[in-house]
């Protein structure tokens, strides 16, 4: 994601660090939502597009979604969202990419929507940020509560690159986690194809960068063309697992997580390539372009998602 962000002060990175978590705010999805999210990572199972199919369920990975969009459902949203905390003063007119995502489910299934009584806020912090050569790598985590009873639903955690020298000194704890892939074959492999549309659909579940949709803009940040956002490429990988590893039952998912490679363009043909963990419970894996347009014209292999792993429910 790229922007410009307008200022809210902060006098150094351990001023920000040590400021913890910024107040909550709203955060929701409907019964809409959760079908245009689904259509927006390419789902075409009938129990994600149809609200009364009788397993008429979410995909888990639509939180990401719903933390740009908040709480709101009805109108088209600022980018970039004021919830996401861009707007400091630290990052002002910044390039920004998405580095790394991963979410945890804490309190499973997800509900097919989340409206009227039932109240989810969202809180988020800074945990580290790093000077790097190109400029600053800024980890955040953030907690999704069910305000009625407290209770912790989701933890997420993501690190965004900042381009661009930056004059801070480090702050906070950087994570140290690592995820082996193993150098065999894997044990499964599930390819897709995103449609030329997918971008245009995508972004209706909150994300209205215009670098997606708009060829000027794109060009602007060094593009040829609108590039699929990055969150898109993960719901597809997540649907990967979810099919290959879970028979479909996306209720099993715990936890998802994945380093963001190289861009993906609407029309790429997607391949994930998934193994049993090396390390532990649940499985990694690598999500990779191998053919480009509505043809499917076969390339080099591209790798657009390393360091992918995912656990499960039992």
């Amino acid at each position: 994601m790229c922007h410009e962000s307008s200022p809210r002060k902060f006098a150094s990175a351990q001023d920000l660090v040590e400021a913890g978590f910024f107040p909550t705010t709203p955060i929701s999805y409907t019964e809409k939502d959760a079908i245009l999210y689904a259509l927006g990572i390419g789902a075409t199972e009938r129990k994600y597009v149809y609200e009364k199919h009788p397993d008429f369920a979410v995909i888990p990975t639509i939180i990401f979604a719903a933390t740009f969009k908040g709480d709101e459902s009805a109108q088209t949203v600022p980018f970039p969202p004021p919830q996401l905390l861009m707007d400091l003063d630290i990052f002002k007119g910044k390039v920004i990419i998405d580095a790394e995502r991963s979410m945890e489910v804490l309190k499973a299934p997800l509900p097919t929507s989340v409206v009227g009584s039932q109240k989810w806020g969202m809180k988020s912090r800074f945990t580290a940020l790093t000077p790097k050569k190109a400029g600053l790598l800024a980890e955040m985590e953030t907690f999704i509560m069910d305000e009625s009873t407290g209770e912790e639903v989701l933890r997420l955690t993501n690190s965004l690159f900042f381009l661009g020298k930056s004059d801070l000194s480090p702050a906070g704890s950087p994570s140290t986690l690592k995820v082996t892939i193993p150098d065999q074959a894997p044990n499964y492999t599930v390819s897709d194809q995103a449609s030329c549309i997918q971008a245009d659909l995508y972004r209706l579940s909150g994300d209205y960068n215009p670098l997606h949709v708009d060829p000027q803009t794109a060009k602007s940040y060094g593009f040829d063309e609108p590039i699929l956002h990055g969150l898109c490429t993960l719901g597809f990988a997540a649907r990967h697992v979810i099919k290959a590893c879970l028979d479909g039952d996306e209720k099993r998912l715990k936890s998802f997580r994945c380093r963001f490679t190289k861009p993906v363009v609407p029309g790429d043909r997607l391949r994930t390539e998934i193994w049993t963990n090396p390390d532990g419970e649940g499985i990694v894996f690598r999500t990779w372009v191998v053919g480009r347009g509505v043809e499917g014209e076969a390339v080099d292999p591209i790798m657009v998602l390393d360091g992918g792993a995912a656990q499960f429910f039992d």
